[in-house]
This record gives structure tokens, C-alpha cells and sequence, in this order.
């Protein structure tokens, strides 16, 4: 799954899933659901994003992968 993150015009950051060039509403559910199906969260960020919030997104990122396909000891999950 392809994620974009880019800045609103008040600072925030938003989320969308690019989905054959076209642009989508974030949705957990979607994500998640892909994650289960074994897709990887692809990222990609506007310009005007500083390198720590790449950063933190990336990790934020890792982290959810990471719960979902790995047990309690960090060890791969296998369905």
C-alpha cells in the first residue's frame, strides 16, 4: 500500500492512500487490512516535510507493521 503524507495549509499533516495514481481518504481500516493481507506501507512525502517528520512517520510506521506481523518475542508471524 502506498501511503502520501503532505502539510494542509495550517501546518497539519494528512494522510491519503494512492491507489493506481489516484488519491484516497486514509483509512486504518484499509491499511491494516492490507497489512494483514502481507502488502508493505510504501511512503511517500511532500517537499515541504522537515527530515523528523519523515522520521516519525517511518517509525510510526515500522511500529504498526511490526505489531501486526510479528509475535510478542519479535519473532514472525506465520499466516
Amino acid at each position: 500500500m502506498k501511503l502520501k503524507f503532505q502539510k494542509t495549509e495550517g501546518g497539519d499533516i494528512a494522510a491519503y492512500i494512492l491507489d493506481d495514481k489516484e488519491k484516497l481518504d486514509f483509512s486504518y481500516v484499509k491499511m491494516i487490512g492490507a497489512l494483514l493481507d502481507g502488502q508493505t506501507l510504501d511512503c511517500e512525502f511532500s517537499e515541504d516535510m522537515t527530515p523528523e517528520e519523515k522520521e516519525q512517520i517511518e517509525s510510526l510506521n515500522k511500529a504498526i507493521y511490526n505489531k501486526i506481523h510479528t509475535d510478542e518475542n519479535g519473532n514472525p508471524r506465520l499466516f
